[in-house]
């Protein structure tokens, strides 16, 4: 999508692209090319399971699966605070997805990011993305939120409120119904790409003095994709 709309687009530093963001190395690796390239906007997803609505629940009942994803999750989940930090610091933009409410913030060195005066956030709900339940086919009333660092990227994600009207039944997505949600939705991520479009038409940047980045794979874990320099 983001092709399409003629923005530049890189490597998506993902696990099934061979990126394990829990390792030094290509952590390493990340910041040589954040570094080196100066993306525009870097948009994340980190992992969830650990930190979603039913953490709270698997933790006390399922204590030794919840440790393992948490051990899974965090590492990677606080490098994202990381690149979001530098981001700002850098006067360049992030993209943050995680389901509402996620503990994820509580994570250094989220909660210093979440103070600054730049940090914006929206909530929304799947279903209005055409996300439906894996089981029943129902749209999938799924509670997001993103956090970014210009309110502009958020604005394309607006109209994503349902208020009942529209879905009056929704999925039922416990038990673990919600895996297959991890993946956005076309439309969705029609909206993430609209944002960055509006962003750089708000400041006046063009492809020789920024590389935009967006995700072009869908999974849990963490979406930035940088793109070579010019």
């Amino acid at each position: 999508l983001a092709v399409r709309r003629r923005l530049k687009v890189g490597q998506n530093f993902d696990i099934i692209c061979g990126f394990d963001l829990n390792k030094s190395k290509d952590q390493h690796n990340v910041w040589t090319y954040f570094k080196i390239n100066k993306p525009f906007v870097a948009v994340m997803a980190p992992m969830c399971k650990a930190f979603g609505p039913l953490s709270n629940w698997n933790e006390i009942n399922a204590p030794e699966a919840w440790a393992e994803s948490y051990r899974l999750g965090a590492p990677h989940g606080r490098f994202c605070g990381q690149v979001a930090r530098f981001q700002d610091d850098e006067g360049r933009f992030y993209l943050n997805e995680q389901p509402h409410p996620s503990k994820l913030y509580r994570e250094p060195p989220w909660p210093l990011v979440l103070a600054r005066p730049s940090s914006v956030s929206i909530v929304v709900h799947q279903c209005m993305t055409g996300q439906r339940g894996p089981k029943d086919g129902l749209p999938a009333k799924k509670t997001t939120m993103f956090v970014a660092n210009h309110e502009t990227l958020l604005k394309p994600l607006e109209k994503f409120w349902c208020d009942g009207s529209k879905h009056p039944v929704h999925s039922d997505l416990l038990n673990g119904a919600s895996g297959p949600l991890q993946l956005w939705t076309w439309k969705l991520c029609q909206a993430i790409v609209d944002g960055i479009v509006l962003l750089r038409k708000e400041l006046g940047v063009t492809n020789k003095s920024y590389v935009s980045f967006f995700p072009e794979v869908g999974t849990c874990l963490l979406y930035t994709s940088p793109s070579p320099r010019d």
